[in-house]
């Protein structure tokens, strides 16, 4: 099966759960992720903001600010496959940071602190990585532009950043064989849901 086979096979899976499920699937795995070690000693939190077909880890963003840790969502730069992080304020709402960027997905604005690879060197970095599906051997099946797989691929080459990568997904996301390609980055470990 293609890349492209297995992403509208995944879509279609995910459009058959109803929006509870999607709640409570999105609960029990944050719930999960924040009872790991990663996430516990992780002084950064790299999360995202969620579309519809992907599993909500606002959970795990609120709990990061409310352990006083640092949380920071990704911005796409325009015409290109990367993006950056910025880090968010704790004397803000998390809907007063963020406005409709790339995609139709939320972003965080420009006047927050960016997050440069250099900074992280000596932190504990934890990335909660989005995804179309995912396996229990690390390999992640992404939306097709590289822009996980490119920002990786920098953060592992930053010295001295302990850099832990999480999936998080709906049980219906989960495939043996994901395609992959050389520049295809795995991820440490996946929590999927039960349902």
């Amino acid at each position: 099966m293609t890349k492209g086979e297995l992403r509208k096979q995944i879509k279609k899976r995910i459009s058959l759960m109803t929006p509870q499920e999607k709640f409570e699937a999105s609960v029990e795995c944050s719930e999960a992720l924040i009872q790991k070690r990663e996430f516990q000693e992780a002084d950064i939190v790299l999360s995202y903001m969620a579309t519809e077909n992907e599993l909500n880890p606002m959970y795990v963003s609120i709990k990061t600010l409310m352990l006083k840790k640092t949380l920071a969502f990704p911005r796409c730069v325009p015409d290109s496959n990367r993006m950056e992080y910025y880090a968010l304020k704790e004397n803000l709402t998390i809907d007063e940071q963020l406005e409709e960027g790339s995609w139709g997905i939320s972003e965080p604005k420009t006047f927050l602190p960016q997050i440069h690879e250099e900074d992280l060197a000596g932190k504990k970095v934890l990335v909660i990585v989005p995804g179309v599906a995912f396996n229990s051997n690390g390999a992640r099946l992404g939306h097709g532009a590289g822009f996980y797989d490119a920002y990786l691929s920098r953060l592992r080459k930053t010295e001295g950043i302990e850099l832990y990568t999480v999936g998080m997904c709906f049980s219906c996301q989960l495939e043996d064989d994901i395609p992959q390609e050389e520049h295809d980055i795995k991820i440490d470990f996946v929590i999927y849901s039960s349902l």
